[in-house]
């Protein structure tokens, strides 16, 4: 993940579908911080949702979902992770993966040491 010198936030929850408000709601508040505009606050949000919503799709039963937001200098890093069996990311060829590449600049993902992790930047529009 790029890093990014400021603030960082860490949520951890249940992977469960109906706490994605919660997280939503911090990385929206977190770019308004960052003065991002209302259309780059919105797709930050719907990046993180997308997101998380993929990892709890691939999370083991009764696990957490971690997630880490990095903001400075106009610019967010965000970092999710779940535990997942070995070998089971996201396809990136799904309409889902489409709508995080499309929301934000970068979108990985990786499995290692039993965790499938996702992780996605996106920058202010005048940066």
């Amino acid at each position: 993940m790029v890093p990014v010198q400021g603030r960082r936030v860490r949520v951890e929850f249940d992977a469960d579908q109906a706490l994605l408000p919660v997280v939503r709601s911090v990385a929206a508040s977190l770019a308004m911080v960052e003065d991002f505009t209302v259309d780059d606050i919105a797709d930050v949000r719907l990046a993180v949702d997308e997101m998380c919503s993929t990892l709890i799709t691939h999370a083991r039963p009764g696990c957490l979902l971690a997630c880490q937001l990095d903001s400075g200098r106009g610019r967010m890093a965000v970092r999710g992770s779940v535990d997942a069996d070995p070998g089971d990311g996201p396809d990136h060829d799904t309409l889902s993966w489409e709508i995080m590449s499309v929301l934000a600049d970068t979108v990985t993902s990786e499995v290692a040491g039993g965790r499938l992790v996702l992780s996605l930047t996106k920058r202010r529009g005048d940066v």
